[in-house]
């Protein structure tokens, strides 16, 4: 324990690379730090090392690269595509894993697990119905960094695996419910030729695909990988008014790390709120010719917001301007202040739209 010098961690972390193939993540590093620390915290304790020779580790991992996301209409895209993707090539290993490809893909995308270990680890015997009340949903228990965890599949994910288990020689005579139901101990991410799907040919077969059509790099000019199938997950669910809080327990993540990565798209996402559309209310009748527009007695109902405060909720929601700002602009600090109804409702609004905190609007509304 006493030889652990700076030369040896630096020795340490060339070989690391080199076991990797890369060069280790920041966030990596900083879980071998944590168990050297307490490996060295216990050599001190006995006295095998003293403070003044324990070395100090260090991390220069890189950063975590933000990874791009998919669109609706790239993903309809792909996933139209990739119904006959595996017929463009003559490699019987290739075609293999793009038939597999295509199931995986539409797997990441109604579940938002993590694609690689999480997703490729899967087994059937981690998949079941669970019931609430007279329905039934289909359950998903995948294990990765955060340990195990239950998430909710949407429901035509069961169309995705029924479709996988064809695939799968020992299933193909089995029904899907009868597999789910044996706990069947088998990976469900399989080829017909009944091997197991290897990470790095998928990889490569999708970004042949999004190289070939031209999308490997998105409008934000940032990579997609097949992770970005998450990504697309949650800004999906965000859309839908889903909270980062009834997120985070699906994706295995905390609320704050969702709010972290996802609240800069909340403008996008949030489109009609922004421009004003979700003001009207269109009503349709059977024959579909008449539309009754109510946009004048909804804003009507909306109370009024200052110019200011409605300017800074525009910049903070738009990701122009910080948290400390926003609150600076409606003078929450100012002697006697009090949230009138308007701030409330568009702060509630930027809550419900995923750009605020629930921590930030309870400073708003109760200073």
């Amino acid at each position: 324990m006493a030889s652990i010098d700076v030369a040896s961690l630096q020795k340490f972390d060339v070989w690391r690379t080199e076991q990797m193939g890369r060069k280790a993540a920041h966030s990596t590093i900083n879980t071998h730090n944590s168990a050297l620390n307490r490996v060295l915290d216990e050599a001190e304790l006995r006295g095998w090392i003293t403070g003044s020779i324990r070395p100090t580790l260090l991390n220069k991992g890189r950063k975590a690269q933000k990874r791009g996301a998919f669109s609706l209409d790239e993903y309809q895209k792909i996933y139209t595509d990739l119904r006959t993707y595996h017929e463009k090539t003559f490699h019987p290993g290739a075609r293999e894993t793009r038939e597999v490809m295509r199931n995986y893909v539409l797997f990441l995308a109604n579940t938002g697990i993590r694609h690689g270990t999480e997703a490729l680890n899967l087994k059937w015997s981690s998949i079941a119905w669970v019931k609430k009340g007279d329905e039934r949903f289909l359950a998903i228990y995948p294990s990765g960094k955060t340990g195990p965890r239950l998430a909710i599949a949407r429901d035509r994910t069961e169309r995705f695996l029924d479709r996988q288990r064809t695939m799968n020689p020992a299933l193909v005579d089995k029904t899907l419910d009868e597999v789910i139901e044996a706990k069947t101990d088998d990976y469900v991410f399989k080829t017909r030729s009944d091997e197991r799907i290897d990470y790095y040919n998928l990889a490569r077969n999708f970004n042949q695909y999004l190289e070939e059509n031209d999308m490997k790099i998105g409008q934000d000019r940032l990579p997609r990988t097949l992770y970005s199938f998450r990504h697309f997950y949650v800004t999906q669910d965000l859309a839908r008014g889903v909270t980062s809080d009834q997120l985070s327990s699906q994706l295995g993540n905390s609320a704050q790390v969702v709010d972290r990565y996802y609240s800069k798209l909340s403008p996008l996402m949030n489109a009609e709120l922004h421009s004003g559309r979700a003001f009207v209310k269109k009503s349709i009748a059977e024959d579909e010719e008449v539309t009754v527009v109510e946009a004048v007695a909804l804003v009507a109902e909306q109370p009024a917001l200052s110019a200011a405060a409605a300017k800074a909720f525009d910049m903070f929601d738009a990701g122009k301007i910080g948290e400390a700002a926003l609150l600076a602009a409606l003078g929450v600090s100012r002697q006697g202040y009090s949230a009138t109804d308007a701030v409330t409702v568009r702060a509630l609004a930027s809550v419900e739209a995923g750009t605020l905190a629930e921590s930030m609007l309870i400073k708003i509304i109760t200073p």
